[in-house]
This record gives C-alpha cells, sequence and structure tokens, in this order.
C-alpha cells in the first residue's frame, strides 16, 4: 500500500468519525430540547393548579419535573455524551496519523482546542458545562415547586381567614336583628336594649306583670264548707221537689 493509498483510506475513515459526531452531538441537543420541553409543561401545569384550585398537584408535577430532569441528564451526559467523546477521539487520532500526509485536515483537534472556557485559572470543558447547564436548572425547579407550595398553603390559610370573618360578621349581624326585634317588642330603642342586654336588665318601661311574681299566695277559707255529716241540700226548687 502506497502512500496515497493510506492517506485515502485515513481519509474516509476521518470523515466518517466526523459524521459519527455530528449524529451524536445531534442526539444530544434534541434530548436537551426534549427536556426543557417537558419540564416546562409539566412546571407551567403545576403553576397552573396552584393558581386555580384545580386537581393539578403543583408539588407532584413538580417532583415528577425533577425526576424527568433527572433521567435527561443521565441520558446525555452519561449516554450519548460519552459515545460522542469516543467519536471525537477516535477522529484526533486519524488527524494525528494524517498531520504528515494532509496536515489541514485537523478540524477536531482545533475543535477540542477551542471549546474549553477558562474562568481564571479554571478551564471549564464540555462535561463541566453540562453539569452547570443541568444542575443550575434543577435547582430552579425545586426552588419553583416550594415556591408554588407555599403559595397554596398560603392562599388555604387566606380562604379560612375569609370563612371565618364572614361567620362572624353573619353573628354579628343577627346578634343585632335579635337587639332589635326585642326592643320592637318593649318600644325601647335597639341601644337601650343593647346596654341593658350587657347589664342583663329589661327596660324601664317593660310591663312588669310579665315577670314579677305575687307576694303572697291565697289562702283558702274552710269555715263555709259543709260538714261531712249533714245531710247536703238538694239544689231542686221547691215545686220540683212536690212534682
Amino acid at each position: 500500500m502506497n502512500e496515497f493509498e493510506r492517506a485515502q483510506l485515513l481519509l474516509d475513515s476521518w470523515k466518517q468519525a466526523v459524521d459519527v459526531q455530528m449524529h451524536f452531538n445531534d442526539i444530544e441537543i434534541r434530548i436537551r430540547n426534549m427536556a426543557i420541553t417537558v419540564v416546562g409543561a409539566l412546571l407551567g401545569a403545576g403553576a397552573f393548579g396552584g393558581a386555580t384550585d384545580k386537581v393539578l398537584n403543583p408539588v407532584l408535577l413538580g417532583s415528577v419535573a425533577f425526576v424527568a430532569w433527572l433521567a435527561f441528564y443521565f441520558m446525555d451526559r452519561l449516554w450519548y455524551h460519552r459515545l460522542l467523546m469516543g467519536a471525537v477521539k477516535q477522529g484526533a487520532d486519524i488527524e494525528k496519523a494524517l498531520r504528515d500526509l494532509l496536515p489541514e485536515v485537523d478540524l477536531t483537534s482545533a475543535i477540542s482546542k477551542t471549546s474549553p472556557v477558562k474562568i481564571g485559572s479554571w478551564e471549564m470543558h464540555s462535561k463541566q458545562k453540562m453539569d452547570i447547564f443541568y444542575g443550575g436548572i434543577a435547582v430552579g425547579i425545586v426552588v419553583a415547586t416550594i415556591i408554588v407550595a407555599l403559595g397554596g398553603t398560603a392562599s388555604e390559610s387566606d380562604a379560612d381567614e375569609l370563612v371565618v370573618g364572614t361567620d362572624a360578621s353573619v353573628t354579628e349581624h343577627s346578634d343585632e336583628s335579635a337587639i332589635t326585634r326585642e326592643a320592637e317588642l318593649y318600644d325601647a330603642s335597639p341601644s337601650e336594649m343593647a346596654e341593658d342586654s350587657s347589664t342583663s336588665s329589661l327596660p324601664d318601661n317593660a310591663p312588669t306583670e310579665m315577670i314579677s311574681a305575687p307576694e303572697t299566695l291565697p289562702t283558702i277559707d274552710t269555715t263555709d264548707t259543709v260538714d261531712s255529716d249533714e245531710p247536703a241540700k238538694s239544689a231542686l226548687p221547691e215545686g220540683d221537689k212536690k212534682g
């Protein structure tokens, strides 16, 4: 095999390696797009359920979104990204073999050199970028779920306070109506009835016959009673007796 044939085979292998890199990179982009769509839909449904008191439980949906996000992270970071890194390594090895024959074939090596981001003395590669991307959104999911859950609890407390206040106002209105009816019965003003009810006394012009009891009970005179030994006189007239 001469140098030309060897270079042709290496070039074909390099093209295949680049195609594989593009394939796995495309899969990872689709995974991230799908993850954002699914998690966004779940969080939106949870926020809608928390705001409208529907059957959609925001805490449950937030938990499902968090688990789904972790599943997408596992699929992206620990599955297809490792396959992509394998294809990149193979492409870099082929480019190293072609360096003497075709030095212009250096795409994989150029991307690997320009991809890292330096922050001070720390160099951030694609793995760290993915960890920050998925980790930051995971923290956002947890915080959003907690906020929606606390907001739902506060809404329930406000509703309970509103119900208690409504019951208190209804009770107060009922008491005022009762005092007004009692005032009309005793021909007194409601303010007088309210003051008298606080001191547990009736108005001055209330009829005392309704509440006063006789000082002494009547005695029964037994001197005019008929002796049981005397015969009882007939109540019939004389004419009736003769007849």
